[in-house]
């Protein structure tokens, strides 16, 4: 069974949420009103629920979420809404999965 990996980019306006099985490679990519949305944890549930998939089949090897605030101790909480992001809480309810979590900036670079 291939594995992949969750890519988020995370602003205060929209949250873009897509598969990654490689560089470059994307597939299920929704697009989520930020402020339509109470937190990051509702949004990536609401995510998995509408590609009809759970990171728990196994099919996840990581997340990397990129987000529009200063990251500071594995949480972020985003410059222009009230999210917050901790990679360590959402490890936990994902059953241990790696999160790496940076600024968006940082990934542009």
């Amino acid at each position: 069974m291939k594995r992949h990996r969750l890519v988020a980019d995370v602003g205060g306006t929209r949250s873009r949420f897509g598969v990654s099985d490689g560089p470059g490679r994307l597939s299920d990519v929704r697009v989520y009103e930020t402020a339509a949305r109470p937190s990051f944890a509702a949004t990536l549930a609401a995510y998995f629920a509408d590609i009809g998939s759970d990171p728990a089949d196994m099919w996840c090897r990581e997340f990397h979420i990129a987000a529009a605030g200063p990251v500071d101790a594995g949480t972020v909480r985003l410059t222009n809404s009230t999210w917050e992001i901790s990679a360590a809480e959402i490890s936990r309810t994902f059953g241990g999965i790696p999160v790496v979590l940076f600024n968006d900036l940082e990934a542009v670079g």
